[in-house]
């Protein structure tokens, strides 16, 4: 019989690592499938689903434009609320150090203080280029922002303006402008435009067509003062956007095929597009699903060392488990075996129900169901004149740390004979926690107090006679003459 236990353990636990390998076989199949069909639906990826990604790089390009060209406009705004703030009689000297302050901290060509009548301050010494006349009435209008960029004649190179009136409050009246002349290609060095790879093309320019920034690759097709229509991107858009969102399409064919977008950037008349090639985006679904194959990969690797170790664990933990069932079990056994030949009955009382509960159920003739004590005191288990005092035992345990004991008449329920009984209650006490359960023990104590009385009755009378002997003889004459009463002469002990 041991060895036929043996071999369906054996065989049960043959049947569980077979099903398990069955599901790893299934999982590694699932995910198989489930990478093949993710391949195939990036082979299935167009062109025309990469608009979400060219928007979000255009979000990207145009946060990091408006940052710089806000903390330039930055300069120019405090350098005007300085120059506003000196005080009347203020010579061109103090104006010229304030501008070469702000100037040093900014990337401005130039730095100019204007007043309404044209007069021009400016700490590197050069004189004002009025190339473009929008800038300087904008800012005598009270109004901030950038020019359009141009073409200086003076100076051959592409710039714009960044201009701010200067006046004490937004209540008073204008007194002049402050304004900061950025480079065409200090806007191009200072800033990092984002594409969604290293083909990809980028370029900021205004309606007219003046270019702002071009990527590398848009640079060599541009002539000095190019336009960005008479690029192959200009091309290709072939028109400026008319809704907000912008617009996005595809151009080409074969290896040569983009999708591009253009949107406006919000500040000024300023556009910007960017493109993506086939070649790019397909490399990019191919690169993604060697990624998806390597995590399925990875996910599978996993699953199998997690069922290891968990069948290892389980076959451990089955193993403690069953052993501290062994010895609980004998443990039982031989307190069961123990109670048996005592005259001891052992009860959990439950603090909290008022109940108690047998600890052994074999025994149905001292067990039975749980029990309230009140309902032993009132069947007539224990005799009525004890019934107070054996209440008030379970009381007691629960203002005591020590435990309780009393010696009642009690009678089990199949006999009529109350004998007595010791009863003692220890509460099991957890550290920092009240008390919820009490040990109670019920033990025949009747020969004990049998064997009690015939001592008392040998210590008191005399065995042929049943008379007191005479040491209790002098005892009781003792009292009696201790009791008072009539005067009575030469009262003396006996």
């Amino acid at each position: 019989m041991k060895h036929l236990s043996v071999f369906r353990r054996w065989r049960s636990t043959a049947r569980q690592l077979w099903l398990a390998l069955l599901g790893l076989v299934l999982l590694f199949v699932t995910l198989v499938f489930s990478t093949l069909d993710f391949t195939l639906q990036l082979n299935r990826y167009t062109i025309a689903s990469s608009q979400d990604s060219l928007q979000n790089t255009a979000r990207s390009s145009i946060a990091a434009l408006n940052s710089y060209l806000e903390q330039q406009m930055s300069y120019v705004q405090r350098a005007a609320t300085a120059i506003a703030s000196l005080p009347a009689g203020s010579s061109e000297e103090d104006v010229r150090q304030l501008l070469d302050e702000y100037f040093q901290r900014s990337d401005f060509a130039q730095m100019w203080a204007v007043s309404l009548d044209k007069q021009a301050i400016s700490s590197q010494g050069i004189s004002l280029d009025l190339s473009s006349e929008e800038a300087l009435e904008s800012a005598f209008d009270g109004q901030s922002g950038y020019s359009a960029v141009y073409n200086s004649p003076t100076y051959k190179d592409d710039r714009f303006y960044v201009y701010v009136p200067v006046r004490v409050s937004p209540e008073q009246p204008v007194t002049g402008a402050v304004l900061g002349v950025l480079k065409v290609e200090q806007v191009a060095r200072s800033l990092t435009l984002y594409g969604l790879s290293d083909e990809s093309r980028v370029a900021v320019f205004q309606a007219d067509g003046m270019v702002i920034y071009a990527c590398d690759n848009l640079k060599y097709q541009l002539e000095p003062g190019g336009s960005f229509w008479n690029t192959d991107a200009g091309r290709t858009l072939g028109s400026l956007p008319e809704e907000e969102t912008g617009s996005f399409g595809t151009a080409g064919t074969g290896d040569g095929a983009v999708a591009w977008l253009c949107v406006s950037t919000g500040i000024r008349d300023w556009y910007l597009y960017q493109d993506v090639p086939r070649s790019a985006l397909l490399a990019t679904n191919a690169q993604e699903t060697r990624l998806v194959m390597i995590m399925a990969l990875k996910m599978l690797a996993a699953s199998v060392v997690m069922l290891v170790l968990l069948t290892i664990y389980h076959r451990q933990r089955e193993g403690q488990v069953q052993r501290a069932e062994d010895s609980l079990r004998t443990s039982n056994q031989l307190l069961a075996m123990a109670l048996q030949h005592t005259a001891i009955t052992l009860f959990v009382y439950d603090l909290a129900g008022h109940t108690m509960t047998a600890c052994d159920e074999t025994d149905t003739t001292r067990t039975g169901a749980p029990v309230e004590p009140a309902t032993l005191a009132q069947n007539g288990t224990v005799a009525p004149q004890h019934s107070t005092g054996f209440l008030a035992l379970f009381h007691r345990i629960r203002t005591t740390q020590e435990p309780v004991q009393g010696d009642f008449l009690v009678r089990r329920p199949d006999q009529s004979e109350y004998r007595w009984t010791r009863v003692t209650l220890t509460a099991v006490r957890i550290p920092g926690q009240a008390p919820t359960h009490a040990i109670v023990t019920f033990e025949d104590i009747t020969e004990e107090r049998r064997r009690e009385d015939e001592l008392r009755q040998r210590a008191n009378r005399d065995p042929l006679t049943n008379l007191y002997n005479r040491r209790v003889l002098r005892v009781k004459i003792n009292e009696l003459l201790a009791r008072p009463g009539p005067t009575r002469p030469n009262r003396q002990p006996f």
